[in-house]
């Protein structure tokens, strides 16, 4: 998954060769997998333009003995009852939007956006409330995964002028092997919060004998400097890692959380300034969302405004 973010045309932070920069970024993501997802801030406008080859796209006099299918694989929008055409209720078309598109023509990447899930007869706008210019891009072979798609409604305590884009994908059941098992339940454990009061007894958990084994490494690559590549260096910042967290570990303790749980890792809840206070206005202002979304009403739009209003107050007053 490709986070992007493109300036805007006409600007001195414009960039030429933006799209050129992203497709070598796509290549290197596409060595390891086939499944990939690029999302984010374009700055493309599209209107309903076609974001696959199509037979008219070639030369008549090649037609005879070309399949277009091998350009493509968008027999798989077919295939899952996905539309070729996508809706958009931006009719321009901008110099980054023709790029995009030529883009996804050359990377077999499809358009979520106007396509599928509760966007798919919308194509509502991303920015201003008047233009696309957000995107979830992906391959085809991932379509299948995909749940639901929507343009949220704005709010700006998320950004200035953009809405957030909702995307939701099924994941089926994986027959994962020990290894891997292994691997997603280390990524499970954390360790504790830092304490000042603990840095002596950090300091103490330090093993000496494995930071004298690493300095004795370092040393003998300064002795022979043209042996030293990047997997050299990789690897020696990679050992000291695991000195420092394994005395971490000993020191602050470790903890679990489940998938959900990780999924939140970045949530306000963890911070020490996030009181009962804040966690008050928050549910207000969920609440207001889910009944305005729900009903639609100048009442509830009202209510959702003066608690957005009072839960970014209170952010800046805890933070």
């Amino acid at each position: 998954m490709g986070i992007v973010y493109i300036p805007p045309e006409n600007t001195r932070y414009t960039s030429e060769n933006a799209m050129s920069e992203i497709e070598i970024e796509f290549l290197e993501l596409q060595k390891n997998s086939n499944c990939i997802f690029l999302l984010g801030d374009f700055n493309s406008r599209t209107a309903n333009e076609q974001d696959f080859f199509n037979i008219s796209d070639f030369e008549e006099h090649l037609t005879d003995f070309i399949d277009v299918n091998e350009f493509n694989d968008i027999h798989v929008l077919d295939d899952l009852k996905i539309p070729r055409i996508r809706n958009s209720s931006d009719t321009v078309v901008n110099t980054y939007g023709r790029k995009l598109i030529q883009f996804c023509k050359n990377n077999n990447m499809y358009i979520l956006n106007g396509r599928v899930g509760k966007d798919r007869v919308l194509g509502k706008p991303t920015s201003r409330s008047i233009s696309v210019v957000d995107y979830i891009l992906c391959t085809a072979n991932i379509l299948c995964k995909v749940d639901d798609f929507e343009v949220s409604d704005f709010c700006n305590l998320f950004s200035d002028i953009h809405a957030p884009l909702c995307l939701s994908l099924t994941v089926n059941g994986c027959n994962d092997t020990q290894g891997e098992s292994e691997v997603n339940n280390d990524k499970n454990v954390h360790i504790g919060k830092w304490k000042h009061e603990k840095t002596i007894e950090y300091k103490n958990n330090i093993d000496v004998d494995k930071v004298n084994e690493l300095l004795l490494n370092v040393m003998s690559k300064y002795d022979d400097i043209s042996s030293v590549d990047q997997g050299t260096v990789d690897s020696i910042v990679s050992d000291i890692t695991t000195v420092l967290l394994s005395a971490a570990k000993d020191t602050f303790g470790v903890f679990t959380k489940n998938s959900k749980s990780i999924g939140r890792e970045g949530n306000f809840s963890n911070k020490d300034w996030f009181n009962k206070e804040c966690e008050k206005v928050r549910q207000e202002f969920r609440k207001s969302r889910r009944l305005y979304k729900h009903y639609g009403s100048n009442l509830f739009k009202e209510r959702l405004r003066q608690s957005e209003k009072h839960y970014k107050k209170s952010h800046g007053r805890e933070y």
